[in-house]
């Protein structure tokens, strides 16, 4: 598992596009008019820029399929959004596969970090500052918090475990009291 460091701010936005990113900015002096900025950077919060980010990425992953075809594959099969979920048979076929989605990657200008494997041996291929903080932990049911997590898939990742966690709702919650 791993995930694209920073992704929206990763991908600028033609400086045609720019005005429909603008946004007023007073600095909490209302004597004075509101300065007028555009985003440059595709930006949390718009509505297409999920979309976007994920048509980028999948743009550039099709650009260089023949470079990368196993890479290439992995990213059009199995992300979600700026989130990796991959895997391999064997050790040496799952560290070639980091090693080349992480080329392929940055080509395209995208880090990808916070791996995470139920494997030491893979994670001792991957520099330690690009690993996720609990990929290397042992888990047990008392470290529930020191888990990785995708998209609601909770992974254990040294014991190879895996659990989806599911909230039922008896009665309507408070905000608060919603998991």
């Amino acid at each position: 598992m791993a995930d694209v460091e920073k992704m929206f701010l990763q991908i600028k936005v033609d400086e045609r596009d720019q005005d429909t990113l603008r946004y007023l900015w007073r600095d909490l002096k209302s004597d004075e008019p509101p300065r007028v900025y555009k985003l440059q950077r595709l930006a949390l919060g718009v509505n297409c820029s999920p979309f976007l980010a994920i048509a980028m990425v999948q743009s550039h992953t099709k650009k260089y399929s023949k470079d990368f075809p196993d890479a290439s594959r992995e990213v059009l099969s199995n992300m979600y959004v700026d989130d990796c979920l991959s895997g391999a048979d064997d050790v040496e076929a799952m560290v070639k596969l980091q090693q080349s989605l992480d080329k392929m990657m940055k080509r395209g200008g995208f880090n990808l970090t916070k791996w995470a494997s139920n494997s030491r041996e893979v994670l001792s291929h991957i520099a330690e500052q690009e690993q996720a903080e609990s990929s290397t932990l042992d888990f047990n049911a008392s470290e529930r918090s020191k888990h990785w997590e995708c998209v609601g898939i909770h992974s254990l990742t040294v014991s190879s475990s895996a659990c989806h966690q599911v909230c039922l709702l008896l009665a309507t919650p408070t905000q608060r009291e919603a998991c």
